[in-house]
């Protein structure tokens, strides 16, 4: 089998990457502030699990902080620094350290490159991978079906031996499932994710799919 996985939400905690960013910029740009629980709430509502148009998604969010001086282009700059935030977490590197070798295993992330893999250098993931295919650099974002076809070709592989993993219904389970892949659905790290997913299964946490692999054994 092939296991492709997403990287933002799914292996890494993007959002609570961006939480801890914007708390940072919020409270040392302005001097005796401190960012409360429904202003974190909205922020992340605009945010939608960084599934958003990122001018106008910065426009809300420096509306709802009254901020009439920093630019919308200068708000999504900056918080591309969230990924200064993001760390290795133990329990997703032995997960992937330990899913049999005669499984492959692929990353298909949308974004550049430079910002792809600096998240994946700070959260030591980037060893573990037989194939890494950021947007960017083949010139396909998800939910393309291109996207996901240039991995399996490369593996000489069918959909039908693939698995989709992610935490996106849109770029992830949905393209996934249309080319004729099994998809598994990661909600753990995401915001207000209520709605029922389309997935074959739904986990919480990534490192959850280690029984789903046995059972496909």
């Amino acid at each position: 089998m092939l296991i492709i996985f997403d990287l933002d939400n799914t292996l890494i905690d993007r959002n609570s990457a961006y939480l801890e960013w914007f708390r940072h910029w919020y409270t040392t740009t302005r001097q005796n502030s401190t960012v409360d629980n429904k202003l974190l709430t909205q922020i992340m509502n605009v945010d939608n699990n960084g599934e958003c148009d990122p001018i106008e998604a910065s426009n809300r969010i420096l509306s709802l902080i009254d901020d009439k001086i920093t630019t919308a282009k200068e708000y999504w700059e900056m918080s591309e620094k969230l990924i200064d935030f993001i760390c290795p977490c133990k329990e997703v590197n032995q997960f992937l350290d330990t899913i049999p070798h005669h499984h492959k295993i692929a990353l298909l992330t949308n974004g550049s490159v430079k910002r792809q893999e600096k998240k994946l250098k700070n959260s030591a993931l980037d060893k573990h991978f037989d194939l890494i295919q950021i947007s960017e650099k083949v010139g396909f974002n998800k939910p393309h079906p291109a996207a996901f076809e240039s991995i399996y070709h490369q593996f000489n592989m069918i959909p039908d031996e693939c698995l989709m993993v992610g935490d996106s219904e849109i770029n992830d389970i949905l393209p996934a499932k249309k080319l004729g892949m099994k998809s598994v659905k990661v909600s753990g790290f995401l915001h207000n994710d209520e709605n029922r997913s389309i997935a074959d299964v739904s986990i919480n946490h990534v490192t959850e799919l280690t029984s789903y692999l046995h059972d496909q054994c």
